[in-house]
């Protein structure tokens, strides 16, 4: 398993029978100062498989479905042409784009040792060619949405969800 961010010894690490994410952590010395282990990222291989199944379950599924929807169309007598060239590549590319879209096996997990200790069922037990990456804590929160001025703006820790809609600007 590879630990890369804000742990104190990253690195590629043999996994012990039974071990669970937290335990690993321990073993990489645990977290930095800096960490945001509520952004972790981590990565399964089989999950990525699994992912590049359902998508191409998923092509298959819409292809069928356009395929059995334009022979309907020609056996009640409307035309099968009715779809214009240009419609039938968009929805080949659509379909297309579903099948090929990277698959990246992502786990939500919050490597956050107190929480991980408070909700033993939340702590996963890491696989071999895992990849988890523990980011520094951002200093901005971005506001998106129907606001006056969208943006990224910096965090303050006694600000409120109300006071970054305010610097944005108010509702749109």
């Amino acid at each position: 398993v590879t630990i890369s961010g804000q742990v104190r010894y990253p690195g590629t690490y043999s996994l012990l029978r039974g071990e669970r994410l937290s335990q690993l952590l321990v073993r990489a010395g645990g977290l930095t100062e800096q960490a945001y282990p509520y952004g972790t990222v981590f990565l399964r291989k089989s999950l990525a498989q699994d992912e590049r199944i359902s998508h191409a379950r998923l092509a298959k599924e819409m292809q069928l479905q356009f395929t059995e929807k334009l022979a309907q169309g020609a056996e009640s007598g409307r035309a099968a042409g009715t779809a214009s060239a240009g419609m039938l590549t968009a929805i080949d590319n659509f379909i297309g784009t579903i099948k090929n879209e990277p698959t990246l096996g992502r786990m939500t997990v919050i490597a956050d040792p107190t929480a991980l200790a408070a909700s033993p069922g939340e702590d996963p037990m890491p696989e071999p060619g895992d990849s988890i990456y523990i980011p520094q804590r951002p200093s901005t929160v971005m506001v998106a949405g129907a606001v006056q001025q969208p943006g990224n703006y910096q965090f303050r820790a006694d600000a409120t969800a109300s006071d970054y809609i305010d610097q944005a600007g108010g509702y749109a």
